[in-house]
């Protein structure tokens, strides 16, 4: 059964379109760790708490732990090597070093759904099932003692059910953090391994649990189970995770186990899974469970995963590393002398789970050094919270950024700091999504060299004066922000407005080609975006205070972090090179260009901002500009890009009203 669950696993990871529900091995998975966990202690003698806690976690550890921990430090080293740091990589220190402690899914919920993209290009995606399990072994012994208890049997059995109906209700609410929360939540999925516990107990309450017994083959059970199972496999959809759709696989599960355990396997079903190739792959299924995902991350990453030859070579390399574990890591450390005795087990096991979350940290560090990505070495040109410029400059000024979060909101603070030249009262204030992240470098230039205080806010997906389609909450922060805005700004003061303003070509890993843009038009209809903006005007609009529209920049379909080494450049992802046209780019964006100037003739006080004559030639537009990135994805601006617009923004704004840039400015 192990090996069923991990190789429908293992093809749904490498080829999603062939078998659409394989990810419900795992649910199987779940029912075979509750019994197999409580049928590893059926001959266990109660000799008190102490020491069956020592003796049950010794063995726990000495499972997972070993090939774990090879795994995570082993899949970072070489994930620093190839995968350029960004935005969504710079999430894998947190998911692994959660992983060292049995904690990823935590983390994950809150980082990449499992059936995103973002999910599908994390090497430790994988662990939040591992980390499920963990957690329950915190509970185990409290089954445990329930079951060894003088209770009657039916009661014992009747409120492990109980138990396992409480966490199967828990999942249907998601009012506490929506559909990823909910699928990694361990409390959503206890009832899934409780099932398989209170299987075990069910059998051992009616004297069936004997696995010696060659009793004849419930063969009604084995096909109804195999069915459902690969039912599961075919039709389960990620929207019904984990209810109701983990039902399928689950309920088929407890059934081959009530159909098999113990009896004699006289079906083709039974005879298959008792068969010398499927026990070999259970007995191994732990490690390619844990190896083959991050292959197939890595292969992502750089060569592309799209052809058969790739599929097959990636393969073949998580099969062979998982041998390798199984027969080197998994089972030397899990039966040798190294670990033996619960004492030695539990500490040095939790040792080496320390050691290898202080690898990973020093990974982490070292990756400007000794990552093959010029992405990564030359982090400064790619990302604007790369600012290798915050020391002092020739005067002896620094920036200095105060961070703070309030709600989904980012709020940074730039001042200058530490010399002596004029300060002033003066405020530009930055307000977007993720594009005013994108302009940090541009901002903490702009504070050092001009003293101007710069506050900057986004929300991402929350761009005030909004042209393309958002999510419910925006309007409801538009309002906070508007408000908090007039509140805080004065005579003098700028308020900035960068944002997406028209439909992307790719998402920031150059995946999920969206809309096109005669599209646009139809969803600033719908979703009356031209009465939103009046509203957020009408509230921002104060004496004195400019307010400054960024024009849209260009877009690309190559995301140019994920093209920019020797070793992914032939991925197909990065297909569509490095250029576009000028003329589609001005057509893309003219039915937004129409929307701002409408803003424009109703609201005196909004000026229009172009970056595009400054990031595009005459006839195209280029990622790059003298080796360098202009943009760091397909349409976020890098910090080498922010440089290159920092003069005629700084000129901008000084037509507002803000101090110049100073001629005798340091040249960095």
């Amino acid at each position: 059964m192990r090996a069923i669950a991990v190789l429908a696993v293992v093809v749904f990871h490498a080829a999603p379109d062939f078998l659409r529900g394989g990810y419900s091995g795992v649910d199987v998975f779940f029912v075979i760790s509750g019994f197999i966990v409580s049928a590893s202690l059926h001959d266990y003698r109660w000799s008190g708490a102490r020491r069956f806690l020592a003796f049950f976690y010794a063995r726990r550890l000495r499972r997972i732990a070993p090939a774990l921990l090879a795994m995570l430090v082993t899949t970072f080293f070489f994930i620093v090597l190839f995968v350029p740091y960004g935005q969504i990589s710079g999430s894998f220190r947190e998911v692994s070093l959660a992983a060292c402690f049995g904690l990823s899914n935590l983390v994950l919920a809150y980082k990449a759904d499992y059936f995103s993209n973002a999910g599908e290009m994390n090497p430790f995606t994988h662990t939040w099932s591992l980390a499920v399990e963990e957690q329950f072994y915190l509970i185990f012994p409290l089954l445990f003692a329930l079951m060894r208890s003088r209770l009657r049997p039916h009661v014992i059995v009747t409120a492990l059910l109980g138990l396992a109906l409480v966490s199967f209700g828990s999942a249907f609410d998601f009012g506490k953090g929506g559909f990823a929360a909910n699928f990694y939540s361990s409390t959503a999925r206890f009832w899934e391994i409780g099932l398989g516990v209170a299987l075990y107990f069910f059998l051992v309450m009616r004297g069936e649990f004997d696995m010696r017994s060659r009793e004849p083959e419930r063969f009604a059970a084995t096909y109804a189970g195999a069915g459902l199972v690969g039912l599961g496999f075919v039709t389960s959809h990620s929207d019904a995770f984990p209810v109701p759709g983990a039902l399928l696989p689950v309920a088929g599960a407890l059934l081959i186990i009530v159909g098999l355990h113990g009896r004699a396997p006289n079906s083709p079903i039974g005879r298959a899974l008792s068969s010398a190739p499927m026990i070999t792959i259970g007995a191994a299924s732990y490690s390619l469970y844990l190896w083959h995902w991050p292959v197939l991350v890595i292969f992502r990453w750089t060569t592309g995963l799209t052809t058969l030859s790739s599929k097959l070579a990636a393969l073949a390399i998580g099969f062979s590393l998982a041998a390798f574990s199984y027969s080197y890591i998994e089972r030397p450390l899990r039966y040798g002398a190294l670990l033996s005795g619960p004492r030695r087990a539990i500490g040095l096991s939790l040792a080496g789970c320390v050691a290898t979350a202080a690898a990973i940290g020093a990974l982490y560090l070292a990756t400007p050094s000794i990552s093959l990505s010029v992405v990564s070495r030359h982090s400064a040109d790619w990302f604007p919270n790369y600012n290798d410029e915050k020391g002092p400059d020739a005067r002896g000024c620094f920036v200095s950024t105060t961070k703070k979060k309030s709600g989904g909101e980012t709020i940074n603070i730039v001042t200058r700091a530490g010399c002596d030249g004029p300060a002033t009262a003066q405020t530009l204030h930055i307000v977007g999504d993720s594009h005013s992240w994108a302009y940090m470098t541009m901002a903490e230039l702009y504070a050092l060299r001009t003293g101007v205080r710069v506050v900057r806010r986004d929300f991402n997906g929350c761009p005030l004066l909004a042209t393309i389609y958002f999510s419910l909450e925006c309007p409801i922060y538009w309002k906070e922000v508007a408000q908090a805005l007039a509140a805080e700004t004065k005579p003098g003061d700028v308020i900035f407005l960068p944002a997406l303003r028209t439909l992307r070509m790719r998402n920031q890993l150059g995946a999920d080609l969206e809309p096109s843009f005669p599209d646009i038009t139809a969803f600033m209809a719908q979703l009356h975006s031209l009465d939103l903006a009046r509203e957020t005007l009408r509230v921002l609009t104060k004496p004195g205070v400019a307010i400054v529209v960024e024009a849209p920049k260009p877009l690309f379909k190559t995301a140019s972090l994920r093209c920019a080494d020797w070793f992914d450049r032939g991925n197909p992802v990065c297909s569509y090179g490095d250029t576009v046209s000028r003329a589609e780019e001005e057509a893309h964006r003219r039915p937004v260009m129409a929307f701002l100037a409408d803003l424009q003739r109703e609201f005196p006080t909004v000026t229009l901002w172009d970056p595009m004559p400054l990031l595009c030639e005459s006839t195209e537009c280029r990622i790059y500009r003298d080796g360098r990135p202009l943009f760091f994805d397909g349409d976020h601006l890098s910090g080498y890009g922010g440089r290159v617009l920092l003069p005629a923004f700084a000129e901008e704004m000084a037509q507002r009203g803000l101090p110049p840039l100073p001629e005798a400015a340091d040249s960095r």
